[in-house]
């Protein structure tokens, strides 16, 4: 549906859909992730690939996606609404105070 580059810094959440994808104050992608997938919801699109560089791609996957007009997606975060998170492996972590 859309490819959008915007390598500004992420340092706030998408405004009306739009926001930019690059790496925010904290050295994360976490807000440009974010961005994105605000981004895929207003373009009603249910996956988006995510480039920590600042680039975001929204997809319309509810049919499938055609073999040959498949974009490479080599190295990137792909997040798809289709896919279930129960499968993944969970982490645990134990907090603990020293005396």
């Amino acid at each position: 549906i859309e490819d959008e580059t915007d390598h500004r810094p992420a340092d706030s959440f998408a405004f009306r859909g739009k926001g930019s994808y690059g790496i925010n104050r904290f050295g994360q992608s976490t807000t440009g992730k974010f961005n994105c997938q605000v981004r895929m919801t207003m373009l009603g699109g249910d996956t988006f690939v995510f480039w920590s560089e600042g680039r975001c791609q929204v997809w319309r996957c509810h049919h499938g996606i055609d073999a040959p007009a498949t974009p490479s997606t080599d190295g990137q975060e792909v997040w798809s609404q289709h896919c279930s998170i129960s499968g993944q492996n969970h982490i645990m972590v134990h907090l603990f105070e020293w005396p």
